[in-house]
């Protein structure tokens, strides 16, 4: 479904200082970004110059990492031929299951999701108030005086 995104290899991404570090070792000058891309990088592969990360769940299963936000493939995956118009958070774990990864795919699945004319016009109503309710107690007549109004029953 998605291609191959050479096309951005002369750009620099979010891939790059992994790939650099597992493939010639270089790190960042600064100790605390170092740390933190050798921590990372534990759970990333690259594979033929592609990079791969290891997926939560099963360690046998590799996610390609594409390099940028993939604004026609999130179409693909949403209102395609297999699409569903699903939601978000339904829509990214969907890219996820067929073996996708870039960082921000959750956020950019809500405001791509969001941005769809058919889900906005199809979508359920909720029935919630626009703002949240403002209980009024209202004290019932009579509530304190019932027994001096209506005197002592014998």
């Amino acid at each position: 479904m998605v291609q191959s995104d050479d096309s951005q290899a002369g750009s620099t991404s979010w891939t790059q200082p992994i790939i650099d570090f597992l493939e010639r070792g270089i790190l960042p000058e600064d100790k605390l970004e170092a740390r933190k891309l050798r921590m990372k990088a534990t759970r990333y592969h690259v594979i033929s110059g592609t990079l791969f990360k290891r997926a939560c769940a099963s360690y046998d299963l590799l996610q390609r990492c594409l390099r940028k936000t993939m604004g026609a493939h999130l179409k693909e995956f949403h209102e395609g031929e297999c699409g569903s118009h699903a939601a978000g958070r339904s829509l990214s774990n969907k890219i996820l299951a067929y073996g996708y990864y870039w960082p921000t795919m959750r956020a950019d699945a809500k405001k791509y999701v969001q941005k769809c004319e058919s889900c906005q016009k199809h979508a359920g109503m909720t029935h919630q108030p626009a703002e949240i309710l403002h209980p009024t107690l209202t004290p019932w007549p009579f509530m304190r005086w019932g027994m001096d109004i209506v005197g002592k029953f014998l």
